[in-house]
């Protein structure tokens, strides 16, 4: 939608990916953040309303990954898509809203990723220690640990090109100067 209306193919250039670094790189910063910003109200929404009718918050966890397969593996783009970080983190935030958890797993992901410029690595590094840890913390319970590690599991696989090119020393860093402005 976003390429679209940026005017370019994003399954045909960069990664092949519609989230929001191949965005970024492509179409430039004002699409990629609304990109960003689209995705993660996905998972809030579906989290919101999950939280009107349901009281089962694990019931609620497997909406939010629903979505985000449907983000993944989209039947619009021949079950092509993003990577699932931004709407699976709109979904935990607004499940267990905690805001000075939210700011400690947010600073842990800019730490990485100002760190070492990889975005991946910064997503798939906050997903394996900060998110398991935010959602013992919140619920007091090692069920969410797991389920969070599990999250992590599932992340690892929707980037798994990616771990390879981590693994080889090929991943691209992320630049913050981006000028274009499409």
């Amino acid at each position: 939608m976003f390429g679209k209306a940026a005017g370019v193919d994003l399954t045909r250039q960069g990664s092949g990916s519609t989230g929001f670094t191949n965005i970024f790189r492509i179409a430039g910063v004002r699409w990629a953040f609304a990109a960003l910003f689209t995705d993660f109200l996905k998972g809030a929404g579906v989290a919101y309303i999950g939280k009107q009718f349901f009281t089962s918050d694990l019931f609620i966890l497997s909406l939010i990954l629903t979505v985000a397969l449907g983000n993944i593996f989209s039947v619009f783009l021949k079950f092509r898509g993003g990577k699932g970080v931004a709407v699976i983190s709109g979904g935990i935030a607004v499940l267990a809203w905690n805001p000075i958890l939210i700011l400690l797993v947010v600073s842990f992901w800019a730490f990485i990723l100002l760190w070492k410029r990889i975005m991946s690595l910064a997503n798939l590094a906050v997903f394996l220690f900060a998110v398991p840890v935010y959602l013992l913390v919140f619920y007091e319970s090692w069920i969410w640990y797991g389920a969070g590690f599990g999250i992590f599991i599932f992340l690892l696989f929707t980037h798994r090109g990616n771990v390879g090119r981590l693994i080889r020393g090929e991943e691209k860093k992320f630049i913050f100067k981006n000028t274009k402005t499409r």
